[in-house]
């Protein structure tokens, strides 16, 4: 995640880490009851705790309604139809390429805001 952390951080996001999929949900989860919801959420597949496809699933659970991005060496058809079920937006192979994060990051912002 630091090459996404400083891949972002170059184009001016902020970017909160977190390797524990049940304490992103937390952190996710608090951000929405604070009014201050994160405008996307990355998630790998494979935290040190729960999947990315469970936690995915709680994010959608807990209110989350932006964008989330799943990251994975494992993309298969399968793959993303789960991902997918449990409310994935887009999905990212690793190695994850810089101008694909970037442009993916924008594309799903921009829709999110309506434009």
């Amino acid at each position: 995640m630091a090459f996404l952390r400083a891949a972002l951080a170059r184009n001016g996001s902020h970017f909160v880490e977190e390797t524990s999929g049940r304490a992103a949900v937390s952190i996710v989860q608090n951000s929405i009851d604070n009014a201050e919801p994160f405008d996307m959420v990355v998630v790998d597949r494979k935290p040190s705790d729960i999947d990315g496809i469970e936690t995915t699933r709680l994010l959608r659970e807990v209110g989350f309604a932006g964008p989330i991005i799943g990251t994975s060496w494992d993309l298969t058809t399968n793959v993303r139809n789960e991902w997918s079920d449990a409310g994935c937006t887009e999905f990212l192979e690793k190695p994850v390429d810089l101008a694909q994060l970037i442009d993916t990051v924008a594309q799903l912002i921009l829709s999110a805001a309506g434009q």
